[in-house]
């Protein structure tokens, strides 16, 4: 680690979702302007762990509060949103994850499970391709009714306490997904072991998510990958240390550049898993700062690129605004620019 680099200390309120450590440096304290009410917090600091240099956010939340904000303000059901493969970006994401797991020999009568499958763009997809024992798993209602609706089993539910549906899945899997998920869960432990244990010994686990470690070269707008719902800022390392800690053994894996709108394209990072007999012991790995190096220079970009000077003439003058689109960024601006004092007639967004 490079001490000239060193951020405060702290001793975190969450622990570790890697090694469960609870001394981190504190990064960046991200804030945000929510309603009345909101069940998320306002603020969350992004920490990287001083034993294994995973970055994550402190944030005050528990799993309870994230799992009512997905099954009851679940943003994947709109038309427009993610989750489905409702435009070309979409379904060149789904293509290419199928023909990963059809390249590493995915048999098309293998029993597959999507956790967290939204409106069902991967089980589609899936299916266009002739796999047919399919099942989605989703706390949104609204989401297993779509998937449904494709002629696609789907259970509605999550990776936790009581809305884990063990009983409705119909047993072991030949092979679990979880892609683009796991950046979203605050107890990272009880979800993976929950996933695990639908996985067949000797059946396969496929986890995806956004890669930490490239967020600098692919920069989009100030403190953009630190919104209210991605909590976790994995890389290939942390990836591998988690999965090593459930006798998941590594078959393949690599990075991925995903487009996300029109312009905008986003780091992913990918593993294939294959789960061992539990008897067997976990490997060691070494901690790895790699991905809080990045981090670090990404925060440094954000800091430099973070000025609106174009709000503060705004605020001045009170001509009025229209702000187009009310997600986390422009939630937090209203916190931390003068926006908030902008004589603002009114949002448009897509939800």
């Amino acid at each position: 680690m490079e001490q000239s680099r060193k951020r405060p200390l702290k001793k975190a309120g969450r622990v570790c979702p890697v090694c469960f450590a609870d001394t981190g440096e504190c990064l960046h304290t991200q804030q945000f302007h929510l309603y009345e009410g909101h069940c998320l917090p306002s603020s969350y600091d992004v920490v990287a762990c001083l034993r294994c240099g995973c970055v994550y956010a402190d944030t005050p939340a528990t799993q309870k509060e994230y799992n009512r904000f997905y099954s009851e303000f679940s943003k994947y059901v709109d038309a427009v949103s993610p989750g489905g493969r409702g435009h070309s970006y979409d379904e060149d994401k789904y293509e290419r994850t199928v023909c990963d797991l059809e390249k590493l020999g995915l048999d098309r009568k293998a029993s597959i499970l999507d956790i967290g499958c939204a409106k069902g763009g991967l089980l589609a997809t899936l299916k266009l391709h002739g796999y047919h024992n399919l099942t989605g798993l989703d706390p949104s209602p609204e989401c297993v009714k779509l998937v449904e609706a494709q002629g696609i089993h789907a259970v509605q539910g999550g990776l936790f306490g009581e809305n884990f549906p063990r009983a409705a899945l119909r047993g072991a899997f030949d092979c679990v997904i979880v892609s683009h998920v796991l950046e979203h869960v605050y107890d990272v432990t009880t979800a993976l072991k929950n996933a695990i244990s639908l996985v067949k010994t000797g059946g396969l686990f496929y986890l995806e998510v956004p890669d930490a470690s490239r967020y600098t070269r692919y920069y989009v707008a100030p403190y953009h990958y630190f919104d209210l719902e991605h909590i976790n800022h994995f890389d290939a390392h942390a990836m591998n240390h988690l999965m090593s800690r459930y006798a998941c053994e590594p078959v393949a894996g690599g990075q991925k550049d995903l487009q996300h709108s029109n312009v905008v394209y986003y780091p992913a990072v990918y593993g294939l898993y294959r789960k061992k007999d539990e008897s067997e012991k976990p490997c060691i790995l070494k901690p790895d700062f790699s991905a809080r190096e990045n981090v670090i220079r990404y925060i440094e970009m954000s800091s430099q690129a973070d000025d609106w000077p174009e709000l503060e003439g705004l605020a001045k003058t009170q001509e009025e605004i229209i702000v187009w689109g009310a997600g986390a960024y422009a939630l937090r601006l209203f916190r931390v620019s003068r926006l908030r004092e902008c004589r603002i007639a009114g949002f448009v967004d897509n939800a």
